[in-house]
């Protein structure tokens, strides 16, 4: 599929770019990265690693990779993450069962990722 581009002089392959350049086909706004799901992670405790944050998603799935926000002055958690997992049906387990439970100390937040607002 080629996309319109005039900032880089026409049609350009859509498999250059990454889900967070163009948006996704078929989807309002939301990160998709082929069959997987990201999942936006809120209310974590500043304790939380990104190795807690992967192993408390495992138990629901195969997980491709999860991040923890971190400041870049101070290094310390902002409190949310990302994680994405290799299977949908498996993300929306997870976004069901884990939204409210606690993590660290924290009832959790979860929710599909979506991409960030584009500032003017």
């Amino acid at each position: 599929m080629l996309v319109q581009f005039a900032h880089l002089g026409g049609l350009v392959p859509r498999s250059v770019f990454c889900s967070r350049h163009v948006p996704p086909l078929g989807g309002a706004g939301k990160i998709r990265l082929g069959l997987s799901m990201k999942l936006y992670i809120g209310n974590l405790s500043w304790d939380t690693t990104t190795e807690a944050l992967k192993s408390h998603f495992e138990q629901f799935g195969a997980v491709s990779d999860a991040i923890v926000i971190t400041d870049r002055q101070s290094g310390r958690s902002r409190g949310f993450g990302f994680v994405t997992m290799d299977d949908d049906s498996e993300a929306n387990k997870a976004m069901e069962e884990c939204s409210g439970v606690e993590l660290d100390g924290r009832a959790i937040k979860c929710s599909e990722a979506t991409p960030r607002k584009e500032e003017h």
